[in-house]
């Protein structure tokens, strides 16, 4: 599912006809990554999207207008560690945007200012590796710091953790001592009233069979609705 339909359906409704477009993909898609905490790049570490334009797509929209777009740009931040909002969100051309992610970042470090890509070169580390970090929130020498190289093949066979998994938060600048504690499934787990448990537990615990939790949960049930004891079978006379 496209980003841009995670916009509430009131926005959808909105009378502007402008529903579909490019412009209004950017803006709800640009929302939507900054609600979903999941999203390590946005959501997920703070970045939020300007009380006016989150609340309005035409406020955004008359922004945008006054402010050079046209179809073929995207927007970018000024600083991509701060969020979006006019004075910090501006329009380039989309061929520019990956490439200005490492070669026209610059980071001080130690009072030197220098390019992602310069960084990298000095401490014989890839950009994309000093680009995760500072995209993450790591700064000063932590950006430089050479990286731990296990063996991510052992250390899946060890902990169960996909070595992909594992390869990509030391590259991000997890802390060592987060880096091999496994993924929780959350699909696996259910909030009730404040309380989470395994969904087998949930089931366990008071006796509902999983397929009929799992069933409940399909059909949009919610809160006690989830735990109501399961219809008797009824006797054929």
């Amino acid at each position: 599912m496209t980003c841009y339909r995670g916009a509430t359906m009131r926005k959808k409704r909105e009378t502007h006809g402008m529903y579909g477009t490019r412009i209004y993909k950017i803006w709800a898609c640009m929302c939507y990554r900054c609600k979903d905490t999941r999203n390590k790049d946005y959501g997920g570490r703070g970045i939020t999207v300007c009380d006016e334009w989150k609340k309005s797509f035409l406020a955004f929209y008359d922004w945008a207008i006054s402010h050079g777009y046209s179809d073929g740009m995207t927007i970018e931040r000024v600083d991509v560690n701060s969020d979006y909002t006019p004075n910090n969100c501006t329009f380039i051309p989309r061929a520019h945007q990956a490439r200005n992610k490492r070669t026209t970042i610059n980071v001080t470090i130690n009072g030197e200012t220098k390019c992602i890509a310069e960084w990298a070169r000095i401490a014989g580390l890839s950009d994309e590796c000093i680009y995760y970090r500072f995209r993450n929130g790591v700064t000063g020498d932590a950006l430089l710091a050479e990286p731990d190289a296990p063996v991510y093949a052992e250390l899946e066979r060890e902990t169960g953790i996909q070595a992909t998994t594992i390869r990509a938060r030391v590259r991000s600048g997890w802390d060592k001592d987060k880096i091999l504690v496994p993924p929780i499934d959350h699909r696996a787990y259910l909030t009730i009233n404040g309380v989470t448990k395994p969904r087998k537990q949930w089931s366990e615990e008071y006796g509902i069979p999983y397929t009929t939790l799992w069933n409940r949960i399909n059909a949009g049930d919610t809160g006690d609705d989830l735990l109501r004891p399961p219809s008797p079978l009824r006797k054929h006379s």
